[in-house]
């Protein structure tokens, strides 16, 4: 909940039993899982992150961790990704908490700037970096 609150401080109306704690996490193949996973009233996913080291892989993994979670969800909801109608894809925003030493001088991170050189038209997912300690 304090991280919520402190991510969503103009959110004021938001109870503890509306926040469902998640991590995503593929049993059948040691792939590594999410530091935190937030559902804020199955209608926001926050995905956030501690990395002591910078990668700029971990874009590629919040993307992962989202569709991942999307997958999920979908499916708990009786939601068919076959069907003609559009399904309803949760809102997410991502947090990349970095106290590392080395100087990262972006406050946000992206997908298609990261793995296609920021080509227009190529898939995208982006992150805010959250600097210090």
């Amino acid at each position: 909940m304090a991280l919520y609150r402190e991510l969503f401080p103009e959110d004021t109306e938001i109870q503890p039993s509306e926040l469902q704690l998640f991590r995503v996490d593929r049993v059948l193949t040691n792939h590594p899982y999410n530091d935190l996973g937030l559902l804020a009233r199955e209608k926001l996913i926050v995905l956030a992150e501690a990395e002591s080291e910078w990668s700029e892989n971990i874009i590629y993994r919040f993307a992962a961790y989202y569709f991942d979670t999307m997958w999920i969800f979908a499916d708990r909801k009786s939601m068919n990704v076959h069907h003609k109608m559009k399904i309803d894809l949760l809102d997410v925003e991502a947090y990349v908490i970095y106290p590392g030493k080395e100087k990262i001088d972006q406050d946000m991170i992206s997908l298609r700037d990261v793995f296609f050189g920021g080509v227009e038209g190529k898939p995208d997912f982006t992150a805010k970096i959250i600097h210090g300690d």
